[in-house]
């Protein structure tokens, strides 16, 4: 992504179809505690329902938090202003890496990702020369560093969150 512009489908299809034979292998030969959105809303409402099913449903919920947020951004951007806000690679990468994480922790990683790319967005355009505020930033850098970032700290992160400002 950092040198074309670019996430090709070589990668992102291969991504989701991954991500899916793992949301259905774990549930049926391992604990299902291995995914976060387990104990959240809405496959905390599906007590009782085989284990597959909750997985199979909390990754396409996962799947549409994280590429279909993704996708309707750019198309309300694109309708608003003939722009193209963001390539479709970005929008399967999160397809792939939402339906893994569950709806939480995607949209935490979109949070991350669109953090980290405005202070380097700031950077980039703060070193032109004309700060036209035009600077295209290859996006799927920093939707990678969210998505890890989400996968290795997002519950303690959003458990912080909530503990420190929610009360």
């Amino acid at each position: 992504d950092a040198a074309h512009m670019i996430l090709p489908n070589v990668i992102t299809y291969p991504l989701f179809v991954f991500v899916l034979i793992v949301r259905i292998v774990i549930p049926l030969f391992f604990a299902p505690e291995y995914f976060a959105d387990r104990n959240s809303a809405p496959a905390a409402w599906m007590n009782g329902q085989p284990e597959l099913m909750i997985s199979i449903v909390s990754a396409i919920l996962g799947a549409l938090a994280g590429g279909g947020s993704l996708w309707l951004i750019g198309e309300i951007w694109k309708r608003a202003r003939n722009v193209e806000a963001m390539g479709l690679g970005d929008v399967k990468m999160m397809l792939g890496v939402g339906a893994l994480l569950g709806w939480r922790l995607s949209f935490l990683a979109i949070f991350i990702a669109a953090f980290a790319g405005a202070l380097i967005g700031i950077v980039v355009i703060a070193r032109q020369k004309n700060k036209d505020l035009q600077a295209q930033i290859p996006f799927g850098i920093f939707l990678g560093i969210g998505s890890i970032a989400s996968l290795l700290f997002g519950e303690r992160l959003i458990a912080w969150y909530i503990n420190s400002f929610m009360r």
